[in-house]
């Protein structure tokens, strides 16, 4: 397999994130059961006394969800007549009873905030439908309207970019967030596959302050040692088909972005190895003799006998300055996509 045919049969098994996924912030009641969502791997909403029952009877007995919705909110004001601040806004409740029960699907993101923001938990929702009771939640949390999560990693506000702030400044108990789909993967992956675009990101671990110029002129020097490696390869590449995103907090993040199959991973792979790969690409249990294998070979030899050396000096401390990690998600689905060629080699 040439380095044409590697490359093209990697970006044909790279996983891409559906169009179809949503996701959401879901309130914890000011953090009271920020902790109970998080031990019991729950999502919850309240309004217990709309059973669950009369909602899916409404469901299957409405034309559409327009109508549903209608008939909810009907609902809503006869529960709660005498409850004179529930009954101001039984719209708002009604849609947020049919969003949290029918448009949360499994395989959304959910974001769940500690009190004050202060903290936030991301997590992977498991089921479309509502679970049964659980009495060791319900003991905790109240709220009897729940879906099953897991729960993937835990951050402070403090970590996140300053554009996902703007998610909290709504204080619905259920939110749609699908706009800063982009912002949240890149805290959750540094390399993935959404709305046509290949997304690579560099996370910087240097907690002083980190300097604009060090960022750009990395991220200028790696795009122009990959365009060189593809130009001498005769593949198509371009530096202006990427943009560059840099982010300044501490810590801090610089992102490639550009169109599907256009060269980001094969940008991750050449830093990897610029950053210290040598002949094998190692981490967690994963060794590749490089023997094995053609494209990165082709790397390993254009960086040692063809790259400008000076310029990959000046990658090397850059990086070891920022303290910037390796890519580690595209290096999976590389040893992924590398152990399935081996395997039907053999075939």
């Amino acid at each position: 397999m040439n380095i044409t045919q590697s490359i093209e049969s990697f970006y044909s098994d790279v996983p891409v994130i559906s169009d179809n996924k949503n996701y959401w912030l879901i309130r914890t009641s000011s953090g009271e059961y920020y902790e109970s969502f998080i031990k019991y791997s729950y999502i919850a909403l309240g309004y217990n006394e709309i059973s669950l029952e009369a909602v899916n009877t409404l469901k299957t007995s409405a034309k559409n969800n327009g109508e549903v919705i209608k008939n909810l909110k009907n609902l809503v004001i006869e529960t709660y007549r005498n409850k004179e601040n529930e009954v101001k806004r039984p719209g708002l409740i009604a849609n947020q009873i049919f969003t949290f029960t029918y448009d949360i699907k499994k395989g959304d993101i959910v974001v769940i905030p500690s009190r004050n923001s202060d903290e936030i938990f991301f997590g992977i929702v498991e089921e479309s439908f509502l679970s049964n009771s659980d009495q060791h939640f319900l003991d905790f949390c109240p709220f009897n309207r729940r879906k099953k999560v897991k729960w993937v990693k835990q951050m402070n506000r403090s970590e996140l970019e300053p554009t996902l702030f703007k998610m909290f400044f709504s204080h619905l108990a259920v939110n749609n967030i699908t706009s800063y789909g982009n912002q949240i993967e890149a805290n959750l992956s540094n390399y993935f596959v959404r709305g046509g675009e290949e997304h690579l990101i560099f996370n910087i671990q240097k907690k002083e302050d980190i300097g604009a110029i060090d960022l750009f002129q990395l991220g200028f020097y790696l795009l122009s040692l990959t365009e060189s490696f593809f130009e001498e390869n005769e593949l198509e590449f371009s530096i202006n088909d990427f943009d560059v995103k840099v982010n300044l907090n501490s810590k801090g993040k610089l992102k490639f972005i550009t169109k599907y199959g256009k060269g980001a991973f094969m940008l991750a792979l050449i830093t990897v190895f610029i950053n210290g790969g040598g002949g094998t690409i190692s981490y967690g249990n994963f060794n590749m003799d490089i023997k094995s294998d053609g494209l990165i070979q082709k790397i390993i030899d254009y960086q040692n006998n063809k790259f400008d050396q000076e310029m990959v000096k000046e990658i090397k401390e850059s990086m070891d300055s920022l303290q910037i990690e390796n890519p580690e998600d595209a290096l999976e689905l590389y040893r992924q996509f590398s152990v399935n060629k081996r395997t039907d080699d053999k075939k």
